[in-house]
């Protein structure tokens, strides 16, 4: 649910260039939120699982590490864009 919160805002972002920097810093907090609020427990579910073999659990789970992990890297890469653009202006 927090990776759709974190799409909605980039796509709005995109869409409003006045309000740009700020919904993308918001995109930022709630990848934030998302490490903070679910990677400890989704790294502990990739760590039993992998210890009982359960490799369909783990690899879900790490999928999820990984997608976050890229998401948070393209909103920064994006907001990083936004704030030189603002500053070119």
């Amino acid at each position: 649910m927090l990776h759709s919160l974190v799409w909605l805002r980039v796509a709005e972002a995109e869409k409003n260039d006045k309000k740009k920097v700020e919904l993308l810093n918001q995109a930022m907090g709630l990848v934030e939120a998302a490490n903070i609020a679910m990677g400890p427990l989704i790294q502990g579910l990739a760590t039993v699982a992998k210890e009982q073999g359960i490799a369909r659990v783990y690899n879900k789970a790490i999928a999820y590490i990984d997608i976050t992990k890229e998401l948070e890297k393209y909103v920064k890469n994006s907001l990083d864009r936004a704030i030189l653009e603002r500053k070119k202006k």
